[in-house]
């Protein structure tokens, strides 16, 4: 291949970069404007735990650096960066980047503990798996960036940061990819042994979970498979679409649960609370005031004092 035909293969593979980057960033910035009433409302209004702030540090971090990259992507900035800020920028992204991808698993595993009860060794069984993928991915995009920082130059032409030489840095998304395919796992065994209908499946989250896995799944093999060029066309997107997901998961799970006439209270997700399986509908789906993921109110007050009371009078008896 010329030298002419390779820079328009590059050209045409970063064209379709920014294209799907400014599409991940237009639908995480319109769902964002969409859903502000309903955050202002069901969340800075809740008592404040370590998920709230895990979630409003999700919802503000991803569209701030998604900006700046779309502005640096897109060469909108008509300045001549330098070398330097291309590998202190590389260097911040992969890590805010593995912190908002973390924080996005973290706050699906919550939902999957409430799913199975709280079960004690699917707990422990998860956040273990949870705790050394994490661990290994940070590893894995440490090795892989220190091998792209003496590749990563400004490139003029392009007016944007880029790789001089290839680099393998796909196989840095299997570890959180292996976590994602182990959880969707645990949620299919959990349906086949508590039948639900389509409406209770919906109203568990199991969409989102699906969503969030066939993306991370399209973004890992994009990575292992496609030019380098071509490596982060479904990245930003990704980035974007995940975050926009997760955050609609949260704040459906909050408006479901607020919607019961019980009283509530704010739950934080570290309190392990049992449910009984008699609170399970006939039509297999869990009422809205057994989800208790962090920023979802706790509804089961009258449950327990009057659990309390029947105890009391047993005792009599």
């Amino acid at each position: 291949m010329s030298a002419s035909s390779a820079m328009e293969e590059i050209a045409r593979d970063l064209l379709l970069t920014r294209y799907t980057g400014a599409a991940g960033l237009t639908i995480l910035l319109y769902d964002h404007l969409l859903s502000l009433a309903d955050e202002r409302r069901l969340i800075w209004s809740a008592k404040f735990t370590s998920s709230k702030f895990l979630f409003l540090a999700m919802r503000y971090i991803v569209p701030g650096m998604m900006i700046t990259q779309s502005v640096q992507l897109a060469g909108l900035s008509n300045v001549s960066l330098t070398d330097k800020f291309c590998k202190i920028w590389m260097s911040l992204a992969v890590i805010v980047a593995w912190v908002t991808f973390a924080i996005n698993n973290w706050l699906v595993l919550l939902r999957l503990w409430v799913l199975w009860d709280r079960n004690r060794t699917v707990i422990i069984c998860t956040l273990l798996l949870f705790i050394s993928t994490q661990a290994t991915t940070l590893v894995l995009a440490w090795l892989r960036v220190a091998e792209m920082l003496p590749t990563l130059l400004f490139n003029r032409p392009l007016q944007l940061c880029s790789l001089s030489a290839p680099s393998d840095i796909g196989y840095m998304w299997l570890p959180g990819l292996s976590f994602e395919f182990v959880m969707l796992v645990a949620l299919g065994y959990e349906v086949l042994s508590r039948p639900r209908t389509l409406a209770g499946l919906q109203r568990d989250g199991y969409g989102y979970f699906l969503c969030l896995f066939a993306l991370s799944l399209a973004n890992t093999i994009i990575f292992l498979v496609a030019r380098l060029s071509l490596a982060f066309s479904a990245f930003f997107f990704t980035w974007c679409f995940a975050t926009t997901t997760t955050c609609r998961m949260i704040l459906n799970l909050r408006r479901s649960s607020e919607s019961q006439p019980h009283p509530h209270h704010e739950a934080d997700p570290s309190e392990a609370v049992d449910e009984p399986d008699a609170q399970f509908s006939q039509s297999g789906h869990r009422p809205a005031q057994v989800i208790k993921l962090g920023l979802i109110p706790r509804n089961d007050e009258s449950n327990s004092h009057h659990s309390t009371n029947s105890t009391l009078v047993q005792e009599r008896e």
